[in-house]
């Protein structure tokens, strides 16, 4: 949080980090378009993403940014964190042997009001 304070002027205002998800992926499952954060109405607020892998897979599962040019192997505890914005493509490698679980969560600016869905 203090990165979120140390730097909110550079948003206008404060940021909110009040909701994230917990996700599991099995072998071939996954997130694997090229994506970011902000990329329609109901997610303009999202400023900043962050990401921490709580299980990995032995082989593959790996998150990957297309502008970058990186693929950041999942190792246990190891947090990333990015723009939520369209300079920040990204997706999730599948897993290919053994699950991958990690927890996502966005600062926001606003009011930082949503619900589990994050809508």
């Amino acid at each position: 949080m203090d990165y979120a304070k140390r730097y909110s002027f550079s948003y206008g205002g404060p940021l909110f980090n009040d909701v994230f998800k917990i996700h599991k992926c099995q072998p071939s499952e996954g997130y694997h378009t090229w994506h970011y954060e902000n990329y329609d109405g109901n997610h303009l607020d999202r400023l900043i993403v962050y990401m921490t892998y709580l299980q990995v897979p032995s082989e593959g599962g790996e998150t990957e940014f297309l502008h970058q040019s990186m693929r950041i192997e999942p190792i246990v505890g190891r947090t990333l964190i990015w723009p939520a914005t369209y300079t920040h493509l990204h997706r999730g490698n599948p897993p290919l042997k053994g699950d991958k679980m990690y927890v996502t969560g966005w600062f926001t600016g606003g009011k930082g009001l949503h619900d589990a869905s994050g809508k």
